[in-house]
């Protein structure tokens, strides 16, 4: 009975603070064991009014030790208050444990987290709340939190759809941009199959990016979707591994990029790059391409086709008469005229300024081929009208088949062009088709022309000289300078085995450069031996005029050699003067006259306009051709035409050299009809500069054929 009375007591001190023996008592237990708990705590009677907290509790919160407490609720943070108000409510009603994280304020103003854990003691009738700090957890928490918001914020603030997936190919999360795109509401948990997300046409692609992803490779591919009627879109897809410290793959981050404006700015690209600006037709570039694509596709399936290289004549007559927006227009007719023309398998392209190319499928022989080229010309060669203007029109074709007469494109086109350049030799218009004699053209033209090339670079060419002399006496009066070189075998070549490089300015301006500086380097070379130096003459290709500048040039040799201009003469022949470029020609020809050089008309009689005009020409000498010499064993009438050549040069007070003497009677002839002065076998054909400078040393006279043409 005692021992119960007794605990009945005590029970009456913890709950009755109020009273003055529980008072005492409840102090020791606060000093004794409340105040010793280290975490803030209130004890708070069972209806929630007498309060009192530990000195932990007056420590936190930075209070004086003693003081009048009020509910722990008044250190609520004022958005925490209506929320921890009604749970605690909640608690006492129900004697419920209560749990919440409350925000109290501290000193200065501050707040801190904290886990508030309420536990009722019926036996007691008391509140026992402990305070557990969780403020640097809480700001943890909440600055990873405001990360996850960043990152995410950033993940649907970009354009790009964002998707992590798991090994499966499943859907653990994704952006905005992605959500949208793939018409996924971002509430719905994902979880679905990403391929099947995917536009069909792409979702093999997919398949093996996602199984290569899986063995831990970057893997990329785009493809295109499109929805009905929709315009497309195209997407580049990166599938990138994410792996735990092990390197084992755990998910895959997949960044879809629309390059839509990309794809359309690349196609853009292609065809400008693949395109005629002009004309709209395909360019050379894709001329190439395609010529090949026919070659394979021809190839396979044992189908022959014709290409046809078309040149659009005289159009720089165009431009230069009616201006360039004339010639745009001629190009753009003509181009919409052959397109129209072709049928739906043929192929045409603008390879060049006027040239064009097309590739006609079916055609198996010359005959269809030149039937064909012939419609073309038809179909696309009417007179145009342009500002009030008429164009006529012509077109050069050269064509060739495939395989009879070319295997690839590159002997595809190489024996079209040399078709075509045949039929422009012998006259514009029409359609030439490829035949094998052809290319022995070409080959030697290209031996020609590398052997030229060789000859410069090694300066392996020379001058030989030929006496001119006086018929009376033979002695000489001058030298021609003609061009020679020996071949690899050390036989002696002429001019005409590189005959084809002087239609080029580059090579024929080097060769005459290389032969006037030997000339002058020899006549210095006699002038500095005392030898009796005479007048050489040197030939003049048309083409060393077209810079304007050839006498420009042979002033500055002559100078560099010091040689008197009077010991040059330069020989042109009669149709320079009514050439292209005959205005360069004279302005020449007067200067270096104007200087002291003498000019000599070769071949003097062979040409239309010589006898109308030669007064106008600025010679000095005139060169009786050699078939006018060979024409006087013809008897009177080849005799006629030696007196009238003689009469004119004297009336125009001239001098005259007759070419090609080559039997005693032909000097004779000459020397009864007037003649002075001329040069052939029957003296001397062309030698070297050593023996030039023997006749010269001995004031050598010519009265027999010295040097056999046979030697």
């Amino acid at each position: 009975m005692n021992t119960k009375k007794e605990s009945l007591k005590e029970e009456s001190v913890i709950t009755d603070p109020a009273s003055s023996a529980s008072a005492e008592a409840f102090q020791i237990f606060k000093d004794v064991f409340f105040d010793s708990v280290p975490l803030p705590a209130w004890i708070i009677s069972g209806c929630g009014q007498e309060v009192v907290a530990n000195q932990q509790w007056h420590k936190t919160m930075s209070l004086p030790p003693v003081m009048s407490e009020p509910h722990w609720m008044h250190w609520l943070h004022p958005q925490d208050k209506a929320r921890i108000s009604a749970a605690w409510e909640r608690s006492i009603q129900h004697s419920d444990v209560f749990r919440q994280p409350v925000r109290l304020g501290v000193a200065a103003g501050s707040y801190y987290w904290f886990i508030a854990c309420g536990h009722f003691i019926p036996a007691r009738n008391l509140w026992l709340i402990t305070f557990i700090d969780i403020n640097e957890l809480q700001e943890a928490r909440e600055d990873i939190t405001q990360h996850l918001r960043t990152y995410k914020s950033m993940l649907d603030a970009s354009i790009d759809c964002i998707k992590l997936i798991n090994l499966q190919g499943e859907l653990i999360n994704m952006n905005l941009s992605g959500c949208k795109a793939l018409g996924v509401s971002p509430e719905s948990g994902f979880g679905m199959d990403w391929l099947n997300l995917l536009p069909p046409e792409i979702r093999t692609r997919g398949r093996k990016a996602l199984k290569l992803a899986n063995t831990g490779r970057n893997v990329r591919f785009s493809g295109k979707s499109q929805v009905g009627e929709n315009k497309p879109f195209y997407w580049d897809n990166i599938l990138t591994p994410l792996q735990d410290p092990q390197g084992g793959v755990t998910s895959i981050l997949c960044v879809s990029r629309d390059i839509t404006r990309l794809h359309q700015a690349e196609q853009r690209f292609k065809f400008i790059s693949e395109h005629d600006e002009l004309t709209g037709l395909p360019n050379r570039r894709m001329f190439n391409t395609t010529l090949k694509k026919y070659l394979r596709q021809a190839g396979h399936h044992n189908r022959p086709f014709a290409l046809v290289l078309i040149d659009l004549d005289y159009f720089k007559l165009v431009n230069d008469t009616l201006g360039h927006p004339a010639g745009d227009y001629l190009l753009k007719s003509v181009a919409n005229r052959l397109k129209k023309s072709l049928c739906r398998d043929a192929f045409v392209a603008r390879i060049g300024g006027d040239e064009f190319a097309a590739v006609l499928p079916g055609i198996g022989d010359s005959q269809s081929l030149l039937e064909a080229g012939d419609k073309l010309i038809a179909d696309t060669t009417e007179p145009l009208t342009y500002q009030g203007q008429t164009i006529y029109t012509s077109l050069s074709m050269g064509g060739a088949i495939f395989p009879q007469q070319a295997a690839d494109s590159t002997a595809m086109i190489k024996a079209a062009d040399i078709a075509l350049n045949e039929l422009k030799k012998n006259g514009r218009g029409g359609v030439l088709c490829y035949d094998p004699a052809m290319s022995d053209v070409v080959d030697t033209t290209r031996g020609q022309m590398e052997l030229a090339k060789q000859l410069i670079y090694d300066e392996a060419i020379l001058p030989f000289y030929q006496p001119k002399v006086r018929l009376e006496d033979g002695k000489i009066i001058g030298l021609e300078a003609l061009m020679r070189f020996f071949n690899s075998q050390g036989e002696l070549c002429f001019p005409g085995d590189i005959w084809s490089a002087f239609e080029n300015y580059a090579l024929v301006e080097r060769i005459g450069y290389i032969i006037r500086d030997k000339v002058f380097a020899d006549i210095r070379c006699w002038i500095d031996s005392s030898l009796d130096v005479v007048p050489v003459s040197v030939n003049a290709s048309p083409v060393e005029f077209m810079r304007d500048n050839y006498a420009e040039k042979v002033l500055q040799q002559l100078e560099h050699y010091r040689i008197p201009p009077a010991l040059l003469e330069i020989e042109i022949t009669e149709h320079m003067f009514d050439g292209r470029g005959a205005g360069y020609v004279f302005r020449a020809l007067n200067l270096l006259k104007a200087q002291g050089v003498r000019i000599s008309l070769d071949d003097f009689g062979t040409g239309y306009s010589a006898l109308a005009n030669i007064r106008d020409y600025p010679v000095d000498v005139i060169k009786v051709d050699r078939s006018f010499v060979a024409s006087l064993s013809k008897g009177k009438e080849g005799l006629a035409v030696i007196k009238a050549l003689w009469l004119l040069a004297t009336e125009l007070e001239l001098d005259v050299v007759a070419e090609g003497i080559e039997e005693p009677g032909q000097r004779d002839a000459l020397i009864r009809e007037g003649y002075l002065l001329g040069q052939g076998f029957l003296f001397s054909m062309a030698v070297p500069a050593d023996v030039i400078a023997g006749f010269l040393n001995n004031r050598h006279t010519f009265t027999l054929l010295q040097y056999p043409v046979s030697a």
